[in-house]
């Protein structure tokens, strides 16, 4: 499933053009070392001292972070800010005493970066912030997010928080090494899907993670496939990773949420954020892990919104009318209001917008076009799928004061009273292939 291959230049270590000569099969004169022109006792000090080039320049610690240009703090940091670290550099927590070794990148984001550091023999995940005041003071109020979560409730759908130190100027916050994540996991299907009873697995959970969350009147803001890892290889348990983006209820944002093809509809129009904008992208998430790509592919924010009216309808049209950004996205016609024309939309506003994304799906019943492509679907299935098209609509309601809730999720037909069996999903998901 995985590659792990390794190579000499995972660790840091440069292949050097040196080789013993066989004195048998050549002969001395052949060489640029011979003992008719230097003395023996020269030959071995050059080696010696060859040895010792070629064992300084094998060890120059390789840099995870790129660019690797020191620019600022100090020459601490690359041009964005990211801690420039190295193979096998201490991260240390010295109040602590805790020290963590550098070992790989595992991924590069909006307010820093991860990487995979070792200590005590046992493998964790550190974020790095950037060294930006504003991703600070987010980082922190992450911290404060899980600690409460945490001390709350060892919530097992959670991400836990193991360690939390300043370092060289940067926010450094500790977690478990997880697994791989939902993209990794639909990469590894060739992007075909998993079969309901996985999905029922995963949902089961990222739901009762998230009525854990919104019971505390705190919104995730970032659900997305990237955001549920695995806690092993095993593929049965998951977490909820990168609390960042999360914010109070009460607290109102004044800047784009959440990532563009799990984004609500009412954050693109204006309104403020509940916790009904998470049941949203776990709507997307779900449909995602079913059909192996993303429903809404838009390209801009104008075009999100255009996938979304493509494929739900909007049943009250005062959704429409008292958003803050209804003049922006529409115009009216008749007594209805209608998205306007791309041109029109980047005429009025002087906008150069990407081409529009790709629209696979227009009704959501298209569903059952890849799932009834098997013949052999028993009776519990079929009904197994129609529960699982109901509650995608249920999340994927326009109007967020309709849209179904965690505790609501739970106690839908398709995930109620599910138990986890792995036995079941490999017998499912390997039974048609």
């Amino acid at each position: 499933m995985y590659n792990l291959t390794l190579s000499f230049s995972q660790f840091g270590i440069q292949k050097t053009p040196f080789q013993l000569y066989d004195c048998q099969n050549e002969s001395l004169k052949t060489k640029n070392l011979q003992r008719d022109k230097q003395p023996i006792h020269l030959v071995t000090i050059k080696i010696r001292q060859l040895l010792q080039f070629t064992e300084m320049i094998s060890v120059i610690p390789r840099i995870l972070t790129q660019p690797n240009k020191a620019v600022y703090n100090d020459g601490l940091d690359n041009e964005n800010y990211d801690l420039i670290v190295r193979l096998d550099d201490q991260i240390v927590n010295q109040k602590a005493q805790n020290i963590y070794i550098a070992k790989e990148l595992l991924g590069v984001g909006t307010f820093g970066s991860v990487y995979r550091c070792v200590k005590d023999n046992s493998n964790f995940a550190i974020k790095i912030i950037k060294n930006i005041n504003a991703y600070n003071l987010q980082a922190m109020k992450e911290i404060k997010l899980i600690r409460l979560l945490n001390k709350k409730k060892e919530h097992e759908c959670i991400i836990k928080l193991i360690d939390y130190f300043l370092f060289k100027n940067h926010v450094c916050i500790v977690f478990p090494l997880l697994g791989f994540n939902l993209e990794e996991l639909l990469q590894e299907t060739k992007y075909q899907g998993l079969s309901l009873y996985m999905i029922k697995n995963i949902l089961k959970q990222l739901i009762s993670g998230l009525e854990f969350l919104h019971q505390l009147n705190w919104v995730h803001c970032d659900i997305k496939p990237e955001n549920i890892l695995f806690t092993d290889y095993k593929a049965k348990q998951i977490q909820i990773i990168d609390f960042g983006s999360a914010s109070e209820v009460n607290v109102n944002l004044y800047y784009y949420i959440q990532s563009l093809y799990y984004r609500a509809p009412e954050i693109i129009l204006g309104y403020k954020k509940t916790c009904a904008i998470d049941m949203w992208s776990v709507g997307c998430v779900a449909a995602q892990l079913y059909l192996g790509y993303p429903l809404f592919q838009g390209t801009s924010s104008f075009d999100q919104l255009q996938k979304i009216l493509g494929l739900i309808s909007i049943n009250n049209q005062e959704l429409i009318s008292n958003s803050p950004k209804c003049n922006e996205y529409f115009m009216k016609d008749n007594q209805n209001y209608v998205i306007k024309n791309l041109k029109i939309y980047q005429n009025e506003f002087n906008l150069n917008l990407p081409d529009p994304g790709i629209q696979n799906i227009t009704k959501i019943q298209e569903l059952y076009l890849e799932f009834n492509k098997s013949s052999l679907r028993t009776i519990q299935e079929m009904a197994t799928m129609e529960d699982f098209v109901d509650l995608l609509k249920k999340l994927l309601e326009f109007d967020p004061t309709e849209r179904i809730t965690a505790s609501q999720s739970l106690q839908h037909p398709f995930l109620r009273d599910f138990q986890f069996n792995i036995n079941d999903i490999l017998k499912q998901d390997f039974q048609y292939q």
